[in-house]
């Protein structure tokens, strides 16, 4: 019954305070919110499991170090046994773009090349259709495809009399067999699915070919071990096929096993989940410190009543009950409207990104209000709870009676009260100060992510990739001739203005001497740099003399020069760089200008932002980028690119295309999201702090009107006295920010070892102090407009005042 007394009695007080509780409830709302959202969207990206049967133990070997992608050699090498012995069942892929003929018009799909198993492999029966079988795929039988829902739906209308029909995929034809459930796009965003023969696993045209595997481990194999054994399993199959020679330069791979969420994310989902749920938990835990602060001032102007109670024989368990019904009521008001809201912002956040990036979105990126949302919903509610009611509640339950009804409510709480405000802004200042320095940071390397996005030249650009795998490249001469003849072919097409090739060989060991390796992006290229805004700083650039026939020579990027032949002239210098798991002796003869991005991404290793580019006549690799770019105005460039293909003899070789500017400006526009809603969540956190360090102040500035009135009375000046409280303000602000400079120039250190030089001295410190002159200001200004307000009132009046 007393329960429901006291229910009643916090009701009422709030409904007579409607401003109050409007005020509070949006600070715990908001708080609630954005750690809601921030859990469920990095939660969902990384390590949400899997939706369907058995899913979430799947796993995915991801290779590192020098021989980064598995190949059907190694697969075929390492044998059934091997990899039975590790997974207790597994299944093989491989990513193919095709192009789809659909009455007379092509449309690009994202295809996969799978064995047999893969549909069980998944436990997913077709909608449509059968799954493939052992027969499918084999070489004299008929060609099949199984189709996406999506692909049904839009490009053959969802026609059920699609199975069994033909359709000419890369200029060859194939039944329909299947059309998978909505939804399943596995192992990320597949449009179709077509069969592997496993018969040729072996052969030329296969055994250097990308292949992925995805397995379940045994029950009694555990990931750490499956990663050393398949490592060393690997290491073994790849020396055989070296000479003795070579073995001894031969570079080890490392195995990580990683989910597919995991994978799509280079492993960095815990790194991202930490920082970004961090930040969220400093923006709720400011706001429970808000809130508990704003309870807490209003206990102390009832402290009276409440000492009243005490006296007349209420225990302290009763008085703290009735000051936490208050603030539990705004707490469970609060929490429920934040999970309502969550939901509605997941909505809108699904449907923003499914019109971005369309099918294109990985397939459990599907935001919603879950289970695990709802349980960190309870615990996020518990947390404001104990922070935002039970210990203010508590701590002003604790009082001396006599004390209190003896001198009221002014100056009653003496150096326990001051200490507590003091640490409450101390702890604020430190937070806000913390947000907004490494949030302005953030921002500063989100910006810096987007120039580099927006100032590589992807205008009218297409990057078509091809896998010069098969007996017809068997020979490094036959790569080479392909290059030449078809960046000659495409540019003379009257939609292509330019054409030319860049070879991304990945990061590679570069040994500079004995003792010196370093990993250096290498880059395969016919010399043609300006091509891609990049010029000829010193020595001479790479031009047909760089042939087989003649001395191995490279260029390094200027960055490069600078880091490792400081004072000295790098040209003529000689690098070992390690290419088909052998080291290679290049001269140095040229220094070039740096790229404007790099293709190892913003979170590399300060090391691996270099590039090194060698001679692709005497370099030649499978995997080649040809790059055109179409003539102002028009707009048939990637239909054209399509015409020449198809009259070619290159169809089998052709992986996919990539518009380039179009996924410039969809990286561009996800950067800005990023950028928005840190600059939306350090706006809220600025006012959070301000509207704290207010409270406080007033709070602080109304428990001395006694003194201010006396201070006035005998003559004190009004801005003697203003100055006076600001300057007891200044301790708690110095020591806060202090802290938050300090984590500040951690953070620096950490992305100074990431970046390096793409973020200049100059900008952190600009950071540093901008944005501490800011936060200074304003929290002054937090302070100084109580204080005014107090030194207004005539000093009779203050003095009166109770």
């Amino acid at each position: 019954m007393g329960f429901l007394i006291d229910i009643r009695y916090a009701l009422r007080l709030l409904a007579k305070a409607p401003k109050f509780t409007m005020l509070v409830t949006f600070i715990l709302t908001a708080g609630l919110t954005i750690s809601l959202l921030t859990f469920n969207m990095v939660y969902t990206i990384s390590f949400k499991p899997l939706q369907g049967k058995d899913a979430s133990s799947i796993v995915t070997p991801h290779l590192t170090g020098s021989s980064r992608v598995l190949t059907f050699e190694d697969v075929t090498q390492l044998g059934e046994s091997q990899l039975s012995a590790l997974y207790d069942e597994y299944t093989l892929h491989y990513r193919e773009e095709v192009r789809l003929d659909n009455q007379g018009q092509g449309v690009s799909l994202l295809g996969e090349k799978v064995m047999s198993n893969f549909f069980s492999f998944t436990r997913t029966d077709p909608l449509l259709g059968r799954a493939f079988n052992h027969s499918d795929g084999i070489a004299g039988q008929s060609a099949v495809v199984a189709l996406s829902y999506h692909v049904w739906q839009t490009v053959f209308a969802g026609r059920e009399t699609v199975l069994g029909e033909h359709i000419r995929l890369g200029g060859k034809s194939y039944e329909v067999v299947a059309v998978m459930p909505e939804g399943y796009k596995f192992p990320v965003t597949s449009d179709l699915w077509l069969p592997l023969d496993p018969n040729q696993f072996a052969q030329f045209d296969l055994k250097d070919k990308q292949v992925s595997v995805l397995g379940r481990l045994h029950d009694s194999v555990s990931e750490a071990q499956a990663n050393e054994e398949l490592a060393a399993a690997l290491t073994a199959v790849r020396e055989r096929r070296l000479s003795q020679s070579e073995r001894v330069q031969f570079v080890a791979p490392t195995v990580t096993h990683m989910s597919l969420q995991q994978q799509n994310i280079e492993g960095m989902g815990a790194f991202i989940f930490v920082g970004l749920q961090s930040f969220a938990l400093a923006i709720l835990f400011m706001a429970c410190i808000n809130t508990g602060n704003l309870l807490f001032s209003r206990s102390i102007e009832r402290q009276k009543e409440t000492a009243i109670r005490g006296a007349l024989g209420a225990k302290t368990t009763r008085l703290v009950r009735q000051l936490v019904c208050e603030g539990g009521l705004i707490t469970l008001l609060g929490g429920t409207l934040a999970i309502v809201l969550t939901a509605i912002l997941l909505s809108v956040l699904n449907g923003t990104l499914q019109a971005s990036l369309g099918n294109g979105m990985p397939f459990w990126w599907n935001w919603h209000l879950d289970w695990q949302t709802l349980s960190m919903a309870v615990l996020f509610i518990l947390f404001t709870f104990f922070f935002a009611s039970v210990l203010p509640a508590v701590k002003a339950a604790k009082m001396d009676i006599n004390t209190v009804l003896r001198d009221g409510t002014r100056g009653s709480l003496g150096r326990g009260a001051g200490r507590l405000s003091r640490i409450i802004v101390t702890i604020q200042v430190a937070i806000i100060a913390v947000l907004m320095l490494s949030g302005s940071l953030g921002s500063s390397v989100i910006f810096n992510i987007t120039d580099m996005v927006t100032a590589e030249k992807t205008q009218g650009r297409y990057a078509a990739y091809f896998d010069l795998v098969g007996a017809e490249f068997e020979s490094p001469e036959e790569k080479v001739n392909f290059v030449e003849t078809a960046v000659q072919d495409l540019a003379k097409l009257s939609s292509i203005s330019e054409a030319d090739m860049m070879q991304n060989m990945g990061l590679k060991n570069i040994r500079m001497d004995a003792q010196s390796r370093v990993r250096v992006d290498v880059m395969g290229t016919l010399g043609k740099l300006a091509f891609f805004d990049q010029a000829l700083l010193e020595g001479r650039g790479i031009d047909a003399r760089d042939n087989s026939d003649n001395l191995r020579v490279v260029l390094i990027s200027e960055s490069f020069a600078k880091r490792h032949f400081s004072g000295q002239s790098a040209l003529g210098k000689q690098l070992d760089i390690e290419l088909d798991d052998k080291y290679v002796t290049h001269t140095v003869v040229g220094i070039v200008s740096d790229r404007s991005g790099n293709t190892q991404g913003m979170y590399a290793p300060l090391a691996e932002y270099d590039e090194l580019y060698v001679s692709y006549l005497q370099s030649p690799y499978e995997w080649v980028q040809l790059i055109f770019e179409q003539q102002p105005g028009m707009q048939s460039a990637q239909q054209d690119f399509y015409t020449w293909l198809g009259r070619s003899d290159y169809q089998e070789q052709f992986s996919f295309i990539v518009d380039l500017e179009k996924n410039a400006n969809l990286y561009a526009d996800m950067l800005g999201i990023m950028s928005n809603g840190v600059i939306y969540s350090g706006v809220f956190s600025l006012f959070l702090a301000l509207m704290g360090v207010y409270g406080v102040s007033a709070a602080s500035v109304s428990m001395r009107s006694h003194e201010i009135g006396i201070r006035r009375a005998l003559g004190a000046k009004d801005t003697a006295i203003t100055i006076l409280f600001l300057k007891r303000n200044m301790g708690p602000l110095l020591i806060g920010l202090g802290i938050g400079l300090v984590v500040y120039v951690l953070s620096c250190m950490v992305f100074a070892s990431m970046i390096g030089s793409k973020i200049g001295l100059t900008t952190y410190i600009a950071i540093a102090l901008i944005t501490s002159t800011l936060l200074t200001s304003m929290l002054l200004l937090s302070g100084y407009v109580p204080t005014r307000r107090a030194v207004q009132d005539e000093p009779v009046a203050a003095l009166r005042a109770e």
